[in-house]
């Protein structure tokens, strides 16, 4: 209750995490399984059956937010797989979306962990521009 009161007095955030098999990490999830609930994120009623259950609504509108990825893979490999497509529909589309936060801008830093200055420059780069995007 006090993560989602302190969500609903936000207009945008971000979540800046390492992706851990092309997904997001255990303990992120799981703040989205005990934040993002129904009810209070999201509405679904069953259906007359009594077996389906079905979304009927988004509850998290008018907010903004800008998410960085930092991955060991990659772009080619990503891209190869299909992982960056599979990652930015689960964030953008089956949670964000889902929930009605519908203006998400997801950056993938693909390998992140190599030692290159050139590389760092360039993730540090691409993480300030988005902050500064968000003002």
């Amino acid at each position: 209750l006090q993560e989602q009161a302190r969500f609903e007095r936000c207009d945008g955030f971000s979540l800046i995490f390492p992706i851990w098999w092309w997904s997001f990490p255990a303990m992120l999830k799981g703040w989205f399984d005990r934040v993002f609930t129904a009810g209070w994120a999201f509405e679904i009623t069953t259906t007359t059956d009594g077996r389906h259950i079905e979304p009927q609504g988004s509850l998290l509108t008018e907010r903004r937010a800008i998410i960085l990825c930092c991955a060991g893979g990659s772009e080619a490999m990503y891209e190869k797989y299909g992982a960056r497509d599979a990652l930015r529909r689960q964030i953008e589309v089956g949670t964000m979306e889902y929930c009605g936060v519908k203006d998400v801008t997801t950056h993938i830093l693909y390998k992140a962990w190599e030692d290159d200055e050139t590389l760092r420059a360039t993730h540090l780069h691409t993480a300030y521009s988005a902050g500064n995007s968000f003002t």
